[in-house]
């Protein structure tokens, strides 16, 4: 066991040999060097061959079976590699930072300290070729980097409360560092706050002290505090240092607000909730502070709790609420205004009644379900595992101040003008950025995914009338008859608005939901020609087509049936959970089918046949959209584009990229694509290849990949629908006969 000299003791053996403080911080350094000599296995800037070179030199002398080095990875900063010597040969194992300073060698246990993990695999190999046994000498590892460490001279001035000392020896030019763990794992911060004295708190409060860091039980100093029941500790990390209050344990999955309702410090928790920190976050149970005080029955604790009153929301709703917008839509908004990270808005979800999505731009953009639900008589809102908030805007102020979970900060509110809004903060001077709140790029797993891009054409028109209603043929609509709504998708050649349609029947009149599609400036070359095409459409009608109810002129607009749920692709991407392959999908594909052969009956070539363009009008019925490139074709039953523009070329067949040629067999191949689609659940075809790169790519035989939870039956029919030669392609009514025989089956 090793025995400390008291603090006092060495303070007054100091003033006895007349040594001044730099000279016993040296004195206690050089004592301290034997225990770090056990550890001194470092080699920082060591490089691979550097690394093979002096473990091999060695093993000439004397050979030594599990001989080792720790050096830095080249690859990835702050992680490690450990390289050994194994019957003469040199190994090298990489040594993951997983966080704070835990570490993992490939799939094995993820361990506190880069010394504890290496002490682990001297006594037994766990995944390696041998135990580890002696190094080749370097240095000790950074003490950020160790769970424990030599107790020095500040933590024994910490321990004994003495204060003067503290204070001399952080004057010191001879100070240790201060974030070093003493052999208990604790940093002399952690200990004054576990003793509870203010005094040297807010002593090293005034030092660049590292509030952030954990201790051998992975506890912060103010997690410390609040385990001791040290209010006026908690004050001052709260108030002085603007400690962020909002920081889980990883072990324990408790949060500081936890952590003093569930032992009753009714003391601690009233300057929790004083000090914004929120009041209902969650356990990885779901419990909040308040279900373990009343678990506890901490009366004290339940009735602050109960009295507690949010603060003032200091954003609006307006700045960044879309109540229409899809998802598509809202990654060009953000996409056309982001200028820096931290861009957001907030839309409505279609498939759940009172929950939103928050899109946010970061380098991508990112899509994050906001639930509600009601809880202690009150309704709230959260993300994820994330704290319930007592509205949307106290959710925004709660990620404006703290990532928690998201890629960046909300900084930023996009409003539906297209206005840009900073966020303010609720309190200015309240908490202090951590750095992983800076704008750093971050990789997270979730349930969101970075949003693909979509090609640039019209967005999936979303259909309009309700469908007792698509019977009636509008052809040319008075503007006055049409109320806009909230904005529902944009793309490049105009915007898609939800507006309400008023149908006058002699004295009576009736309003109807639709779907506005309006056009940019010069999108339309000849009015009298888009208005011929659109009469066609008109006359389109199939359960599995979205119907075109009328045409406004003055200004120019389709009106269309609205289809509620939005485009299945956003749904696939935000609900892959929600969609069976061999149930919806099967069944979505069969309705596509289904479409197209009445498309083709009426000569109609669709030309963008793509998942964005397909909608839902619940899980059992889709709905084929945006016709916006279709045409009517005559006898020889293809359509030759004879007009530039911007091509989805990832889902056109080669012969409509090559040479401009659009039938129903390019369709058929656009349906492949749109099948590959669906069976990835929303990816995007040939990943990053760039146009050219995919007609090489096809040209050398080459197809899609099946996708994991694609049957091979249908993985067969994708590949029937991209044969090169477009004869050899099968007709929709062969598809639709397929996949409905297919789905009869399951």
């Amino acid at each position: 066991m090793e025995k400390f000299v008291n603090s006092l003791d060495v303070s007054k053996s100091s003033n006895k040999t007349s040594l001044s403080i730099d000279e016993q911080l040296i004195q206690d350094r050089s004592e301290n060097k034997t225990a770090d000599d056990v550890v001194a296995y470092y080699h920082e800037n060591l490089c691979r061959e550097e690394a093979e070179t002096l473990l091999l030199n060695m093993d000439r002398k004397n050979k030594t079976n599990g001989r080792f080095l720790l050096r830095e990875s080249r690859i990835k900063q702050n992680d490690k590699v450990i390289s050994m010597l194994q019957d003469g040969k040199v190994y090298h194992f990489h040594v993951a930072h997983k966080f704070d300073n835990c570490f993992q060698i490939d799939c094995g246990p993820i361990t506190q300290g880069i010394d504890r993990l290496i002490k682990i695999h001297q006594h037994k190999p766990a995944g390696l070729p041998c135990c580890l046994t002696s190094f080749v000498p370097g240095k000790p590892p950074p003490a950020a980097l160790r769970c424990q460490g030599p107790t020095n001279l500040l933590h024994k001035a910490v321990q004994d409360q003495n204060t003067k000392l503290c204070a001399k020896i952080l004057n010191s030019k001879e100070c240790p560092d201060i974030n070093t763990r003493n052999i208990d794992g604790d940093t002399p911060l952690h200990i004054a706050c576990k003793i509870g004295n203010s005094s040297i708190v807010k002593l090293f409060l005034k030092y660049k002290v590292n509030l952030s860091v954990k201790n051998q039980d992975h506890c912060t100093p103010l997690q410390v505090a609040c385990q001791a029941n040290q209010p006026e500790i908690i004050s001052d990390l709260l108030q002085i240092a603007k400690y962020d209050p909002h920081e889980r344990c990883v072990v324990s999955g408790l949060y500081p607000l936890h952590e003093v309702a569930q032992k009753g410090y009714h003391k601690c928790v009233q300057l929790f909730l004083q000090n914004l920190s929120p009041a209902f976050p969650r356990t990885q149970e779901g419990l909040t502070p308040l279900d373990l005080a009343i678990e506890g029955k901490h009366n004290k604790c339940i009735k602050l709790f109960e009295k507690n009153v949010p603060p003032q929301a200091l954003t609006k709703r307006e700045h960044w609420l879309h109540p229409e917008l899809e998802r598509q839509g809202a990654a060009i908004l953000l996409k056309r205004g982001a200028t820096t990270p931290g861009l957001f808005l907030i839309r409505r979800s279609k498939w759940h009644e009172g929950w939103y999505v928050m899109s946010i731009y970061f380098g991508h953009v990112f899509h994050f379900e906001i639930q509600n639900c009601e809880y202690n008589g009150k309704e709230m809102y959260y993300i994820d595992n994330g704290p319930y908030m007592y509205s949307l805007q106290l959710l925004v102020h709660h990620y404006n101040m703290r990532s928690d979970g998201l890629p960046c900060l909300l900084k930023y509110g996009l409003s539906v003008e297209g206005d840009i809004y900073e966020i303010p903060r609720l309190n200015k001077n309240l908490l202090r950025l951590k750095s992983e709140d800076l704008e750093v790029p971050v990789q997270r797993t979730r349930t969101s995914v970075p949003l693909r891009v979509p090609p640039p054409v019209p967005p999936p028109v979303p259909p309009t009338s309700q469908p007792e209603h698509t019977e009636t043929n509008f052809h040319f609509i008075d503007f006055r008859d049409i109320k806009k709504g909230g904005l529902l998708g944009l793309g490049e050649f105009g915007e898609v608005v939800k507006g309400t349609l008023t149908i006058h029947d002699g004295k009576k009149s009736k309003k109807i939901t639709v779907a506005l599609k309006t056009f940019n400036n010069n999108v339309v070359n000849s009015t009298s020609d888009f208005c011929r095409e659109a009469k066609i459409m008109m006359n389109l009608d199939h359960i599995c087509i979205t119907k075109l109810i009328g045409l406004c002129q003055m200004p120019l607009m389709l009106v269309e049936e609205f289809v509620p749920k939005g485009s299945m692709l956003d749904f696939l991407l935000d609900y892959p959970s929600k969609v069976d392959a061999k149930v919806e999908l099967i069944l979505w594909a069969s309705q596509i089918a289904f479409g197209m052969v009445y498309l083709e009956s009426k000569k109609m070539v669709h030309r963008d046949l793509a998942a964005r363009n397909i909608l839902l009008e619940s899980k059992k019925q889709i709905k084929i959209s945006d016709f916006g490139l279709s045409r009517a074709v005559g006898e020889n039953q293809y359509y030759r584009a004879t007009t530039g523009g911007k091509w989805p070329i990832k889902w056109y067949s080669p012969e409509s990229v090559k040479y401009g040629h659009f039938s129903h067999a390019s369709d058929v191949w656009s349906f492949g694509i749109t099948l590959w689609e669906m069976f990835t659940y929303g990816d995007v075809p040939y990943h990053d290849m760039k146009g050219i790169e995919v007609m090489k790519f096809l040209e050398n035989n080459n197809r899609l990949s099946q996708p994991k939870k694609c049957p091979n039956a249908v993985y067969k029919i994708m590949g029937c629908c991209w044969e090169m030669e477009s004869k050899a392609r099968p007709t929709f009514t062969k598809l639709q006969e397929f996949f409905t025989n297919f789905g009869n089956q399951m």
